[in-house]
């Protein structure tokens, strides 16, 4: 039975949380009222133009907390009943093992900015989330179907935060991969081209086509090639772009590429190009039985041996996928990036980690990321493959431990709950490189501008030995 809040002050409303947690975690939940210090237009929760929102910050930079500081998560709720009572349904998770917890808070009316505070005693996250409910039993509020909500998270003692260790065996494994992509034959590759008058329509001024590059014993790699249709030989840098989890791809090449250079965009199956959608829907489907809590990739059988596993031809894919690009005439020879997001993360990452020419590396929201750190360190649960061990294999922040590329993370999410921060951070702190990410608070597993106001926070390292 919960003890109800207690007000303590005319001017300055604290609640405090009546509840005990576990070591190493210990949260206590504070109201603030209208007078006490918050800005709320720096950041941006779910928001409707006329509508309610949750907006939030942490009270520092989002990674800047020691083990065992107090982090305050700071909300704000703005255009729900000011008049009467507001309730708020909270939530926290962390990073070593800690247990689940959550409540709801009776906001007094004129009442609309409260905080929780909290702190890990190791290198980890803590998350922190307010949702809008309808009332004290803690049912969530709900615009056009949409809960109203912010997720913040913290992060304690991050440089030190690693992924599970790698294989012993896991640079002689991804030498056979990359012997395999070195010996497929390119004068195999078959040409299709973008006849479509809606794929012409759209990349107006520059030649597009699909290839097929055939590697026996396995599916193809398949993509799109787009680059300026007056560019000389040996002027253009290329780009490879892949995509995040699903089959995407296959009708058109993807409009974030960059029509400025040699650009491809690989997908990760090796499926036909220019098919109808029903072919699409069929080969999701046949790829994904079987999977043990998702899609491909899940299997538990392919997952019991590295040389099975789903993702080994999907990296296979890129390295065949980028020798050919490489061969073709309008590449300049020196500036050659990989980028992709989610997934799409992952093979960017394998490509930088395993072809040496690749200069620059481009990624956002990076998954897979410490496997198997759920169930052996107890970090906040993401959404992967059941762990086995041979998944250690392809842990993106293992293969970023090979990777001496320039390094841009232009996304992290510091509300991914598919791509937890911790997995990220392991990520970023093997990188070998020079890099830099950029954190974005309130930012679930999802790209694209960030909003005005939303806090972030940029960590920049001009050099680095990486770690493992």
């Amino acid at each position: 039975m919960t003890k109800p809040f207690s007000l303590t002050s005319t001017t300055r409303r604290i609640l405090r949380a009546p509840f005990v947690f576990r070591a190493p975690i210990g949260i206590i939940a504070a109201l603030f009222a209208a007078l006490c210090v918050f800005a709320p237009e720096t950041s941006r929760g779910a928001t409707s133009p006329t509508g309610p929102s949750v907006t939030g910050r942490t009270d520092q930079p989002p990674l800047s907390y020691e083990p065992g500081a107090p982090a305050v998560f700071e909300f704000s709720v703005r255009g729900f009943a000011p008049d009467r009572e507001t309730f708020v349904k909270w939530t926290i998770i962390g990073d070593g093992g800690f247990k689940r917890s959550s409540g709801v808070a009776a906001l007094p009316p004129g009442v609309s900015d409260f905080a929780l505070t909290n702190t890990i005693h190791a290198p980890g996250f803590a998350m922190a989330s307010a949702s809008l409910a309808t009332g004290p039993d803690g049912k969530l509020f709900r615009v056009d179907g949409q809960i109203v909500s912010c997720t913040l998270a913290a992060g304690f003692g991050t440089e030190a935060i690693r992924a599970m260790p790698e294989p012993e065996d896991f640079d002689e494994f991804w030498k056979g991969v990359r012997t395999e992509a070195e010996s497929v034959d390119l004068s195999g590759v078959e040409i299709l081209p973008a006849s479509d008058t809606t794929v012409a329509a759209k990349w107006p001024g520059s030649t597009v086509f699909g290839f097929r590059v055939p590697i026996p014993g396995h599916a193809p790699a398949t993509g799109w090639i787009a680059f300026p249709r007056d560019a000389e030989a040996g002027t253009l840098p290329a780009e490879l772009r892949f995509r995040d989890y699903g089959v995407g791809g296959g009708s058109e090449p993807s409009p974030a590429l960059d029509r400025s250079a040699l650009a491809a965009d690989v997908n990760a199956h090796g499926f036909d190009l220019g098919r109808d959608p029903a072919y699409y829907r069929d080969f999701m489907n046949r790829i994904s039985d079987g999977g043990h809590g998702g899609g491909y990739g899940f299997r538990d059988d392919e997952n019991a041996a590295p040389e099975t596993c789903y993702f080994r031809d999907m990296a296979l894919r890129a390295l065949v996928a980028a020798r050919y690009v490489q061969s073709l005439p309008q590449w300049n020879g020196a500036d050659l990036a990989a980028a992709g997001a989610g997934q799409g993360a992952f093979q960017a990452t394998a490509l930088a980690a395993l072809d040496r020419s690749v200069s620059a590396l481009r990624v956002a929201l990076p998954w897979p990321c410490d496997i198997g750190g759920t169930e052996k360190l107890g970090r906040i649960e993401g959404w992967h493959p059941v762990y086995q061990p041979a998944l250690r294999y392809f842990d993106a922040a293992n293969l970023a431990s090979r990777v001496t590329a320039t390094c841009d993370m232009e996304i992290v999410g510091l509300a991914d709950l598919t791509a937890p921060p911790s997995g990220a951070a392991a990520y970023f702190n093997a990188l070998r490189g020079p890099k830099k990410a950029t954190w974005v608070q309130n930012r679930r597993h999802e790209t694209g501008p960030v909003p005005e106001g939303v806090q972030t926070q940029t960590v920049s390292v001009a050099s680095s030995t990486g770690s493992r």
